[in-house]
């Protein structure tokens, strides 16, 4: 069980010379001031206003990376485990750690380094908030009930195919074709159009350019075509 002493620091009087009003929190703050804990196993310990400690805070500040643990027996003390933050470091993460746990009519009319706050940003916040799941601001998109003929998902990257030199097969708008193989010059011998041609299921082949084969082969898939021309070309 955790038996606070009695403290060996007390808050700085507001009023003395030793006061920084620059750096103390306004009077409705949650964190007042802090300083050492005087406790064992403890490093610092938050002078705090009880009346508006948030539920969950020392869970909170627990959840900051250097604080190691943190706990409020009661009263206006919060006593603190960060031996690798100092003071100003602590307080600032205090008061930044209650107010995230505020509502926001309770939260001070501060920031945390004692700035006005942007009220132009906060408004934009509040307002993004409202129009959360706001039916009427959802994108007017509808889903396609199925994918393009022929598509599937996809994954990326890509799977390798080893085509051989041999891109892809197509149907010919040449007179007389049924097909046309789009290939690699550099890596197609073109010797392959007479590989092509003796397949039993071709009639005749022709040349547009280095890259397009042009295959009379009806009642041939394109993609049987492509398999058997990048089977060719692989020899």
């Amino acid at each position: 069980m955790f038996h606070p002493q009695e403290p060996q620091w007390l808050p700085r009087d507001p009023g003395s010379a030793l006061a920084d009003d620059a750096a103390l929190a306004a009077p409705a703050a949650t964190i007042l001031d802090v300083g050492p804990a005087g406790e064992p196993g403890f490093t610092h310990a938050l002078h705090v206003d009880p009346v508006r400690m948030p539920a969950g805070y020392c869970r909170a500040l627990e959840a900051e990376p250097r604080i190691e643990q943190a706990v409020w027996p009661g009263g206006d003390r919060v006593y603190l485990r960060a031996a690798m933050m100092l003071g100003a470091e602590v307080f600032a993460t205090a008061q930044a750690v209650a107010e995230a746990l505020k509502g926001p009519d309770q939260r001070d009319e501060r920031s945390d380094m004692g700035n006005p706050r942007d009220d132009g940003l906060d408004a934009l916040a509040r307002v993004a908030n409202d129009l959360d799941g706001e039916p009427s601001f959802a994108p007017d998109v509808t889903p396609a009930d199925a994918p393009l003929p022929g598509r599937g998902a996809g994954t990326w990257p890509p799977a390798f195919v080893d085509d051989a030199g041999v891109f892809d097969c197509g149907t010919s708008r040449a007179d007389g074709y049924t097909h046309v193989l789009w290939m690699d010059p550099s890596v197609v011998a073109e010797s392959i159009a007479d590989q092509v041609a003796a397949l039993e299921s071709v009639v005749k082949v022709g040349w547009e350019s280095a890259e397009l084969l042009h295959v009379d082969a009806p009642g041939v898939s394109h993609e049987d075509l492509l398999e058997q021309a990048r089977r060719l070309a692989r020899v």
